[in-house]
């Protein structure tokens, strides 16, 4: 009987050790996941902030471009009222002056040769 406890009892110390080398290899299986994970999650986080990074550079750039672009529109623009504008409406009264001084001159002279 005490031989058949020690076997029993030897092998319970097997299945123990078995159980705990089983355990300590899960425990490493896990504690290597979770490093890769982290190492993905960082990772990921650096692509995230180089991307987010980039997309604001562009949106920065975006919008640089298009206040300048306003910007030289609007100066065209001024520009435009302030000489352009005002030297066509000026050459085209000092033309309808014309016409009319040699429209009024005409009927002068028509009604001068009528009399």
């Amino acid at each position: 009987a005490a031989q058949k406890e020690e076997e029993e009892e030897a092998a319970a110390a097997t299945a123990n050790n078995e159980k705990k080398k089983m355990e300590d290899f899960l425990s490493k299986v896990q504690t290597a996941m979770d490093v890769k994970m982290k190492q993905f999650d960082e990772k990921l986080d650096e692509k995230f902030t180089k991307k987010k990074h980039e997309m604001n550079e562009f949106f920065e750039r975006t919008v640089k471009t298009l206040k300048e672009n306003a910007s030289k529109i609007e100066g065209e623009i001024q520009q435009a009222m302030d000489t352009t504008f005002p030297a066509k409406i000026a050459s085209s009264t000092e033309e309808h002056g014309a016409q009319i001084r040699i429209l009024v001159d005409k009927s002068r002279e028509e009604m001068e040769k009528e009399s």
